[in-house]
């Protein structure tokens, strides 16, 4: 049996949180405060010669995104890694939020410009691939080791609107079953859409700006034309991931930061969303406990064929 309930079940069962609602008019300039410290810990991961792993993280005030690498031997054993290193790049915009689509793609999402400070923007960035070195130092003849080769080969728009319902975005994940689609959460309205960002449709009018597929698919405020997850609405759950269950199916999870769980015991119920039969499409939506996840595996690492776009992190 699966762990996830229906959509239809789900709809309505819970209360948005007070303080929730996005609010009616665009945020000009830089992102409030409230917006910081969103994630998606979906990984980078390349298995040979060394098994590398690597996340991004976006710093909204120094208009940075910095990825950071940690490389063991392969198979990694955990503890023992042989190099790390660190790639920071320069944005034009506030970036609020980015995630790892696949091992050299990923999706940067922030607010603003140096011309424009209104529009929300989604860039896909095409990374080079990173390689360990060993160096030895002349002076003192020490060795040292550090992941480098890391750059940014291309950036292409694909999303750029000033729009009520779609200012910031706050989450982005990959889809799986669908390669080249991720999952978009935007701020204001707490929804969820799904953005195709291979299939560029030209408008016929000018400027011939491509504009990529964007589908609303679940509501996170009251009065939505597409099924309510009112749960969307909690801004605490700042971390998103996605995983393949032997069992589950994929599993997308939004869950508290560390900072959140401590005043939570310890253990704060994630919200998750099932796709049971891998086809990109979600099912149903959940919030189990600890008891029920444990009851279905979901705590298990050993049930996992993918976690966090990893086959074989040593710190799943």
């Amino acid at each position: 049996m699966n762990l996830i309930l229906p959509i239809i079940c789900f709809s309505g069962l819970l209360a948005v949180p007070k303080g929730m609602q996005g609010p009616n008019q665009l945020v000009v300039g830089a992102p409030p405060v409230e917006t910081y410290g969103y994630a998606t810990f979906d990984r980078i991961e390349i298995v040979a010669p060394y098994y590398i792993s690597g996340i991004p993280t976006v710093f909204p005030k120094s208009k940075e995104v910095s990825f950071s690498y940690i490389a063991y031997n392969s198979p990694p054993v955990e503890g023992q890694f042989v190099a790390f290193g660190i790639h920071t790049e320069a944005v034009s915009f506030w970036p609020t939020t980015a995630a790892v689509l696949d091992n050299e793609t990923v999706a940067v999402a922030g607010k603003g410009g140096d011309v424009d400070q209104i529009m929300t923007t989604i860039e896909i960035w095409k990374l080079t691939t990173p390689k360990v070195v060993f160096e030895v130092d002349p002076t003192t003849g020490q060795a040292h080791s550090s992941v480098t080769g890391v750059r940014v080969r291309s950036r292409t728009v694909v999303y750029n609107e000033a729009a009520l319902g779609r200012d910031m975005v706050r989450a982005l994940l990959r889809i799986r079953g669908k390669p080249h689609s991720i999952f978009v959460q935007f701020h204001d309205s707490n929804d969820l859409y799904e953005l195709d960002y291979t299939q560029a449709v030209l408008p016929t009018s000018p400027p011939p700006v491509p504009r990529f597929p964007l589908t609303k698919l679940f509501g996170g405020t009251p009065g939505t034309d597409v099924p309510y997850v009112p749960e969307l609405a909690d801004r605490s759950r700042k971390c998103v991931s996605g995983s393949t269950h032997i069992t589950q199916g994929v599993l997308y999870s939004w869950w508290v930061g560390l900072e959140d769980q401590m005043t939570n015991s310890g253990y704060a119920k994630p919200l998750i969303a099932g796709d049971w039969d891998n086809n990109g499409v979600i099912d149903g939506w959940s919030i189990p406990t600890k008891e029920q996840n444990q009851a279905a595996g979901i705590l298990d690492q050993t049930q996992y064929s993918e976690r966090r776009l990893s086959t074989m992190h040593p710190g799943w």
